[in-house]
């Protein structure tokens, strides 16, 4: 993640949101692994990481609601020179629309990532519309434990 002020990174995200009222995001970085050794600068966000974003448009979580409860779950590689992952949720209807519910860049996709990423799903879309929903993948790494650590007994 390039270095931004605090409160650059905060109002794009805070931006984000007053655009899409009631929509869903949330940011994870780490410290840099030279941090005690880095000189800090308190305007400049040079000693964090980005490790993850979530995102869930509110519009899109209203209308998954309306859906019959199937959910596709894929991940792929982000070409870029940063690497990482975009995980993606999505329902496609029989006339070849599709929703997007919900995405997430991650490091890697690993289980703990998927985890992470389900858990803040199964906040949006709510226990008793996720509880009924039947996931289809292509079982992705890490993908089969996560869902049945954050959604025991689920379709998959």
């Amino acid at each position: 993640m390039a270095a931004k002020s605090k409160q650059e990174a905060l109002s794009q995200i805070q931006e984000l949101i007053r655009a899409n009222p009631g929509s869903s995001v949330s940011l994870k970085v780490i410290r840099s692994l030279n941090f005690s050794q880095e000189v800090q600068n308190p305007e400049l966000m040079n000693y964090c990481v980005f490790q993850r974003l979530y995102v869930c448009f509110n519009a899109c979580n209203k209308s998954f609601q309306h859906c019959i409860p199937f959910i596709s779950l894929d991940g792929c590689f982000l070409k870029t020179p940063q690497s990482g992952q975009l995980l993606t949720t999505i329902r496609r209807y029989s006339n070849d629309q599709i929703l997007l519910i919900a995405y997430a860049v991650v490091e890697a996709e690993t289980k703990d990532s998927w985890v992470w990423f389900l858990r803040h799903l199964y906040d949006d879309l709510g226990v008793e519309k996720i509880g009924k929903c039947t996931f289809m993948s292509d079982q992705q790494k890490g993908l089969l434990p996560a869902l049945d650590e954050v959604i025991p007994g689920v379709d998959n």
